[in-house]
């Protein structure tokens, strides 16, 4: 009997401790309950940057107007509007047959002094022997040395004429400086060209780059070490890295801008000369100060800009505050007034919390 009122006992203090717990959990389980789920974000320190867009245009560095050294009548033009051809193909073909019959009389010129040249010696060193037995004068010898001296210039002469016929006769072929797209022809077979004429506009498609006016305010902010991206209009949805090659330091007297040549990452970016694009500069700005991502910030109609603030102290509540704001760049706005780094704002969850009202923090889905 005795045993059986102890256990009873027993097991009446440990319902009553159990009651007491749960008297002291339910409160905050019930206050945990009711909180708004909410992310917050701490408030950093960054060097603030100037996020500058400009618009711009794909560019071939090599672009030519391919043009005849010599006058001639196109016997072929084997390139069309669109094709593409490698270094050395053939664009144009003059008549040659001037110019073969040219070379091969050059050719005869240059045999014929040769062979007065050999002639010319042989005699000279026959009488240099005939002069050393006493049996022909000295000035005999030099006679025939200037003769041989005058048939040597000869035959360096007529080789000159043969070699500017061979010359000319190469120019009647017109090959591709460079490999690219012929984007206009300017040459028809059966047509006639002066020296200088045009036969096609060729433009070169390696290497491509991105042209982009700056305006003169920017000019000495933008350098090799710059960041920025670039947009195709073509693309929009994809962003590009790039890297500034130079800016070319001579302005447009009516636009007031220079020009910045970009190079995008990668040699397989699908664009085309002509192409818009959209360059995004990250220019220096030299300061640093507190920075918060760009879902805390909440915009009034007022002209206000708010956010809240996760309170110190338990259980957890929000207080909202006024700031002020400036650049903005990479998800991030800079707070100019109103926050310092540390602070902890909350980036979601943030659209209908009141002044003091507790909050749960939860953590973003992985």
């Amino acid at each position: 009997m005795t045993k059986t009122l102890g256990a009873r006992r027993r097991q009446r203090a440990v319902r009553t401790g159990l009651l007491g717990i749960a008297a002291l959990i339910a409160p905050a389980a019930l206050a945990q309950s009711g909180a708004a789920p909410v992310q917050v974000e701490p408030v950093k320190t960054r060097s603030i940057v100037e996020r500058v867009a400009l618009s711009g245009t794909v560019a071939a560095p090599n672009t030519a107007e391919v043009s005849v050294a010599i006058a001639g009548k196109v016997v072929a033009a084997p390139t069309t509007e669109g094709e593409r051809v490698e270094a050395g193909d053939t664009l144009v073909k003059l008549d040659p047959e001037l110019t073969r019959l040219t070379l091969d009389a050059r050719e005869a010129e240059v045999q014929q002094a040769r062979a007065e040249l050999s002639d010319a010696r042989r005699r000279l060193e026959t009488t240099r022997e005939l002069a050393a037995r006493n049996n022909a004068p000295q000035n005999e010898v030099r006679s025939l040395a200037d003769q041989v001296a005058a048939r040597e210039a000869a035959l360096a002469h007529r080789r000159a004429q043969r070699e500017r016929a061979r010359a000319e006769l190469d120019r009647h072929t017109v090959t591709a400086p460079f490999a690219g797209v012929v984007s206009h022809k300017a040459a028809m077979t059966g047509e006639w060209l002066d020296p200088g004429g045009s036969v096609v506009e060729l433009i070169g498609l390696k290497r491509l780059r991105v042209e982009v006016p700056v305006p003169q305010q920017h000019h000495g902010k933008i350098t090799p070490d710059t960041p920025v991206s670039v947009r195709l209009d073509a693309k929009p949805n994809t962003r590009f890295g790039a890297r500034v090659l130079r800016t070319v330091p001579v302005s447009d007297s009516r636009s007031r801008a220079f020009m910045a040549h970009l190079r995008l990452a990668g040699d397989s970016v699908p664009m085309s000369p002509g192409m818009s694009a959209r360059a995004h500069f990250d220019l220096a700005t030299g300061e640093r100060g507190p920075v918060i991502p760009r879902d805390a910030l909440i915009r009034h109609p007022d002209g206000r800009e708010t956010v809240w603030v996760l309170d110190k102290g338990e259980p957890p509540t929000v207080s909202e505050r006024v700031i002020d704001t400036g650049l903005a760049f990479d998800g991030l706005i800079h707070v100019r007034e109103g926050l310092k780094s540390g602070a902890r704002v909350v980036v979601e969850g943030n659209e209908a919390l009141t002044p003091g009202q507790r909050v749960r923090v939860v953590q973003a889905d992985s």
